[in-house]
Formats: structure tokens, C-alpha cells, sequence
């Protein structure tokens, strides 16, 4: 039988992320595993520099206010999971994903399938969501 401890589930706020919330709540419980919600806000970041080199007015606070609206409604998908849960939020470096799975060593990586290339690049096993 595998052991299953921990869950880390590749988020964005897309409507494959929920689907992804759904399979990791649904697998930690069963499983009794820690669930870890990995958010990586490099978009944000982007998006910033993109306004700024096209002289488009950004709110200063623009990153915390993104990162407070993620988590409500990451927190509103979890609403019904009992279990220990936690949200990570991460910038801005492109293998951030791998330093992330190697530091936590989860026992299983939930993907949605706009990043199922990142599967062969983490040694956890990975199940892709579509």
C-alpha cells in the first residue's frame, strides 16, 4: 500500500484549479494527508512589468491584493475539508515548482494540465487534472 502524507496542489484561478481542489481534498482525506495548495505568482509579477513598460497606472499594493483574493477563494474552495491545509504563495522564478517539491518532499503532486510539462521535471509522483 503507498502512504500518502502530503498533497501539493498546483493552483491558479483558472476553472481547472478548482478541479484540482477538488481531487486534493477528496485524496487527502481519504488518505488522512496534509494538503499544501502551491500558488505561484509569477503572473502578478509579469503583469506589473507589463504595465509599467507600457506606462498603465498599477495599484503599489497590486501583488497583496491579488495574493488576499487568491486565498479567499482558494479558502472558499476548502470551506468543506477538515483536514490541515495550508496555502503557499511563491514568486517569481520559473523552477520554482521543483525547489518547492524537493524542500517539501510531498508523497503526491496534483497538476492541472496547462502545466502537465512540468510532470517529468519533479520526482514526486504527479497526477495531471483536466
Amino acid at each position: 500500500m503507498v502512504d500518502i502524507n502530503k498533497i501539493v496542489a498546483v493552483v491558479d484561478l483558472s476553472s481547472t484549479a478548482v478541479k484540482t481542489i477538488e481531487w486534493a481534498k477528496t485524496l487527502a482525506k481519504c488518505c488522512g494527508a496534509e494538503l499544501v495548495l502551491f500558488y505561484d505568482m509569477s503572473d502578478i509579477e509579469a503583469m506589473k512589468d507589463y504595465a509599467n513598460l507600457f506606462a498603465f497606472p498599477v495599484k503599489p499594493d497590486v501583488s497583496e491584493e491579488a495574493k488576499k483574493k487568491a486565498e479567499a477563494a482558494f479558502k472558499k474552495e476548502l470551506h468543506d475539508f477538515d483536514g490541515k491545509y495550508r496555502i503557499e504563495f511563491v514568486c517569481c522564478n520559473k523552477d520554482e515548482l521543483i525547489k518547492f517539491e524537493e524542500k517539501e518532499n510531498p508523497d503526491l503532486v496534483l497538476l492541472p494540465d496547462a502545466l502537465h510539462t512540468l510532470a517529468h521535471k519533479i520526482k514526486t509522483e504527479a497526477l495531471i487534472i483536466k
